[in-house]
């Protein structure tokens, strides 16, 4: 990482110096305390659990340059730069360092697989481009600017996911990154409880199309019910992908393989595609179509970039698949909402091949007053694959199991949990050699714990058991 004066630090976020040498050395970014070193610049943020403020003596102690503050702290503490607000003086600092670089800046939204999506995203283009991506989930006001803060001279594309709970949200992350392309995956029900509709949803999302510039390059799913209205909001040409016939990269099938892994085959301008992607889901056909879209934006030719994707691995807790003690299990507890616990439902039943198949299915959280449409979709779909055993954790996902009921799916098949270490007995009690086993909700809910307790260790930060 480049090294930067404490001073024009200060300067880029519109801060005050208190304290210390201008001119002392910043070599890395921290915003907690335990990771704060010698040479780190701390953010001192607040949350509704802790305030970074209360931390400056270890923060010192670990060797820190200098913290941001916005109370001045007083006191034999160290360099301090003021700030009307520590999160905005991250995103103008950000924004000062990012105008210091040529690169283009692909920006990703979406309700659903923009994780995915930056992932693929990144693989096809890092076949011909030196790319930087957001690691895990810094993709807020918090990470996307400490990802831009790692940008290098050898960085030609930055691939950014941004994520939103509210509406402004993304016209600050754009406005922080600049992006000249930008993907949106779908608009769906996800924080919904904050936006009170999809079409709050959509005008949300297409902050980022409305801030792209008449040269960029809009990447939109041709299948949305919203595609009209983000076409239109577009200023820029657009690059569509999906399975409608009129799409540019067109999903022609996707089909599981019994290894985990999933067969794609595309369309584009009339020349056929095949990828085996190293990822279970036949919905992830859609994000590598994204991802080739995006490829071809950046003018990567198609067989190279089919080439990155076959390389490509998802974070933690998306899709994995993890075996031992004589289980399968899928584990896909990073968040949900029905159009992801719908398709993992779908890839259960796809993957059973005879085995017996257990679905541990946990609460949907921030779908607002779609809840219980949400909840009793995904009992419907419930209903249609039959696992052999449904499993519920949490008081929302009890709708699943009512409506599964509702729909035929025999109440013997049922188990309601309401605490996570109930879920973890109640499967452990009927798991048996060779059950297929699939573990999804919100991530407030912790499922991983189930998946460690079933195999008997700790599930790495890579999602493989340790």
């Amino acid at each position: 990482m480049r090294q930067f004066r404490l001073g024009e630090l200060a300067d880029a976020m519109n801060g005050k110096l208190i304290g210390g040498d201008p001119n002392s050395i910043v070599t890395n970014f921290a915003i907690d305390s335990r990771e704060a070193a010698t040479g780190s610049l701390f953010f001192a943020l607040t949350g509704e659990r802790t305030d970074g403020h209360n931390y400056l003596p270890q923060v010192m102690a670990g060797g820190a340059v200098g913290a941001v503050v916005h109370r001045q702290q007083k006191g034999d503490l160290l360099p301090q730069i003021l700030v009307d607000d520590t999160r905005l003086a991250m995103g103008r600092m950000a924004k000062w360092y990012r105008k210091q670089f040529d690169v283009k800046v692909l920006g990703v939204t979406g309700s659903t697989g923009k994780t995915s999506a930056k992932e693929m995203l990144a693989a096809a283009l890092g076949v011909q481009y030196s790319v930087l991506k957001n690691e895990g989930n810094l993709n807020t006001e918090v990470g996307l600017p400490l990802t831009l803060m790692g940008l290098e001279k050898e960085h030609e594309v930055a691939v950014l996911e941004m994520a939103m709970r509210g509406k402004g949200q993304i016209e600050w992350l754009v406005e922080v990154s600049q992006p000249q392309l930008g993907l949106i995956t779908n608009i769906g029900i996800s924080h919904m409880e904050l936006l009170g509709s999809r079409d709050g949803i959509a005008e949300a999302k297409s902050e980022l199309l409305q801030a792209l510039p008449a040269d960029g390059i809009a990447i939109l799913p041709r299948d949305d019910d919203y595609f009209e209205f983000m076409r239109k909001l577009a200023p820029s040409e657009v690059i569509t992908f999906g399975i409608h016939p009129e799409a540019d990269v067109r999903v022609m099938e996707a089909n599981l393989t019994d290894e985990g892994e999933t067969e794609c085959r595309f369309s584009l301008k009339g020349k056929r595609f095949y990828l085996l992607l190293p990822v279970l889901g036949k919905h992830h056909a859609m994000n590598a179509a994204a991802a080739l879209a995006g490829a071809i934006a950046l003018k990567v030719d198609p067989e190279p970039a089919l080439d990155g994707l076959k390389d490509v691995r998802l974070p933690a807790m998306r899709m994995e698949v993890l075996r031992g003690n004589g289980l399968i299990l899928i584990l896909d507890a990073y968040n949900a909402n029905p159009q992801s616990m719908n398709a993992a439902l779908q890839t259960l039943g796809e993957m059973s091949h005879g085995r017996r198949t257990i679905a541990i299915l946990g609460d949907m959280a921030e779908l607002g007053s779609l809840s219980e449409q949400g909840h009793r979709e995904v009992g419907q779909t419930v209903a249609q694959v039959l696992p052999d055993q449904l499993i519920t954790l949490g008081s929302k996902a009890k709708l699943i199991a009512e409506v599964a009921k509702e729909n035929g799916y025999p109440s013997s098949k049922i188990i309601l949990t309401d605490e996570l270490t109930e879920t973890s007995q109640a499967v452990e009690v009927l798991a048996q050699e060779n059950d297929l086993i699939l573990i999804k909700g919100s991530r407030v809910l912790e499922m991983e714990r189930i998946a460690e307790q079933l195999l008997g260790q700790k599930i790495s930060s890579k999602g493989e058991a340790l």
